[in-house]
Parts: C-alpha cells; sequence; structure tokens
C-alpha cells in the first residue's frame, strides 16, 4: 500500500513538473510589419487608457495591452499585416481576433500552417485586405495551437506587444 501511494505520488509530481516545464517556454510577437499599398509604414507603440489611445514611451513596465499603432491616409488602401511570432515550441495554427477600438464585437480568423513560415524559432503569418470600417485592431488571442500560450514580454523589453491599431485619418 505504502509503495502504490509513494508511486502515485512520484506520478503525480512528474505530471505535474512536466506541465510547469512546457508552460515556461517564452512566445511572444517579435514584432509586427504593416505594409499600406506594399510600402512599409513605421508606426509608435499605443495603449487604451479605457475611453482613449495613450502613447507608451517605453521607458517604464507595464502590464497595458501595447499595440503597434500605424496611421494611414484615407480609407481607399490595401493594407497587409505581417506578425513575426517567437515560439520556443511548435505552432500550427494563430488565431487572431478583428475588432473596431478594442470593443466586445469582434471577429476572428484563423491561419492553418499552409499560411505560416517557420525562420528558426519564428513563424511569420500575414494578412492581406482592403480597408474597411467594420475594424481597425488587430489582435493576436491568448493562445496558439496545442493550448500555448503566447503573451510573454519579450527579453528585455517592458511590455507585451498583443497586435495592430490601424489609425484611419479620413
Amino acid at each position: 500500500m505504502r509503495k502504490t501511494l509513494i508511486l502515485i505520488l512520484f506520478l503525480l509530481s512528474l505530471v505535474f513538473l512536466s506541465s510547469c516545464y512546457r508552460d515556461n517556454k517564452f512566445a511572444y510577437i517579435e514584432s509586427i510589419l504593416v505594409y499600406v499599398n506594399d510600402e512599409l509604414v513605421e508606426g509608435s507603440y499605443v495603449y487604451f487608457d479605457g475611453n482613449s489611445l495613450k502613447d507608451y514611451a517605453g521607458k517604464k513596465r507595464t502590464k497595458e495591452h501595447i499595440y503597434y499603432k500605424v496611421d494611414i491616409d484615407g480609407w481607399e488602401n490595401n493594407i497587409k499585416v505581417v506578425f513575426n511570432v517567437y515560439s520556443e515550441n511548435e505552432v500550427s495554427t494563430f488565431k487572431v481576433r478583428k475588432s473596431f477600438n478594442d470593443t466586445t464585437n469582434y471577429s476572428s480568423i484563423f491561419f492553418e500552417e499552409e499560411d505560416i513560415t517557420k525562420e528558426g524559432n519564428i513563424y511569420k503569418f500575414s494578412y492581406e485586405f482592403a480597408l474597411s470600417h467594420t475594424f481597425n485592431m488587430i489582435t493576436l488571442t491568448s493562445y496558439m495551437s496545442d493550448g500555448i500560450k503566447y503573451y510573454n514580454v519579450k527579453r528585455g523589453k517592458l511590455y507585451t506587444l498583443f497586435g495592430v491599431y490601424l489609425n484611419v485619418k479620413a
């Protein structure tokens, strides 16, 4: 009886430790590139304070949802957003959420293996679309394939990048 209890305790400890090992692997958004009509656009980092956008200077650690904001002139543009995600685990699916000013009304898009390019530990996928009045934010959801959570802070950075905000100037 005692040997059985020790064996059960050992197996439970092994399962617990192996799950902790997998969760501790880093995964985060390495960078986001935004192209407007095939031209790379530079942006800045912002966060929502509940009502409006605030610039993030990057001088102190924050738990705010940081977005890469790009300014776009007018609604008649073709956009390509390239996500570069670092992961130490194998990933076969990404899910992104499209919303307008981070509202609860959103739609989701899945990117499968055939849409993803892997270079080392960097997974690249892109989303191309014509601008519409239905969304201006694209956010990676908190889980990739196989339940891998990736809202980790990039090593050496003070923030976690959640997605892209398209600031359309009409």
